[in-house]
């Protein structure tokens, strides 16, 4: 993938298209910030009261409560029973440890990444050759299998969140993810989080948040339909 990338760096065709990043593009192929992520950001260098000590073990308490209450709703009983344990964790893989599972197929970089850190990597398929689509059955064996393995480790669920059966055991698996963080990284970020939680406990910042990503959905969809049409106008062959 990275010499896909070189490739297109040096190709000088104005109507390049670089197929090759995961990631969001603006009409000009260049990175996309998010208007509320910049008065976030203005929000947090305006404010005298910040200060740049080292966050807590378990990262920014803010960050962790609103990521929390997104995904399982402020009113859930997970959140108001005190059931969920969460923690910041070090980018995309600086939190995996031990045995980690990975699609198959994927990126061609990540087996190494893993790899090289000296984790057992396993592989899961998600894809099926025959529909090239989602290979329901076979993905739903892996996560079961997964949730098993987590209970004999006394988790009840695995979300990148720890969702337990009390606030009590809950207690006890943040203690434990504390033990775990402090030989791995011991310490996180505070910028990328604290935009999140700026952006999380500001009614008008969260609503202008989800438009933009609604906007950002609603283009993707229209681009893959015209590249399908353009497929389709050229009788190109498959489904």
């Amino acid at each position: 993938m990275k010499q896909v990338t070189v490739a297109y760096n040096k190709d000088p065709s104005p109507d390049k298209l670089n197929f090759g990043v995961g990631a969001y593009r603006t009409e000009e192929s260049k990175p996309l910030v998010l208007n509320v992520v910049r008065k976030a950001e203005q929000l947090l260098v305006n404010d005298p009261s910040r200060v740049k000590e080292y966050l807590p073990i378990t990262g920014l308490a803010d960050f962790n409560k609103l990521s929390a209450k997104l995904i399982f709703c402020a009113d859930s009983p997970e959140i108001q029973e005190n059931r969920v344990t969460t923690v910041q964790c070090l980018s995309g893989t600086g939190s995996l440890r031990h045995t980690i599972y990975i699609l198959q197929p994927t990126w061609g970089n990540h087996p190494e990444v893993f790899n090289s850190a000296g984790l057992s990597v396993k592989t899961y398929r998600y894809h099926s050759p025959n529909t090239r689509g989602l290979d329901f059955q076979v993905l739903i064996r892996v996560l079961l299998v997964g949730a098993l393995t987590q209970k004999q480790h006394q988790f009840e669920c695995l979300l990148q969140m720890e969702v337990c059966k009390t606030a009590e055991v809950a207690s006890r698996v943040e203690s434990q993810l504390k033990l775990v963080i402090r030989l791995m990284y011991s310490n996180l970020p505070i910028h990328g989080a604290s935009i999140v939680a700026t952006v999380l406990k500001d009614r008008d910042l969260y609503n202008e948040w989800t438009v933009e990503l609604k906007a950002m959905a609603d283009r993707i969809i229209s681009m893959r339909k015209q590249l399908y049409d353009a497929l389709q106008a050229r009788g190109t062959p498959g489904d």
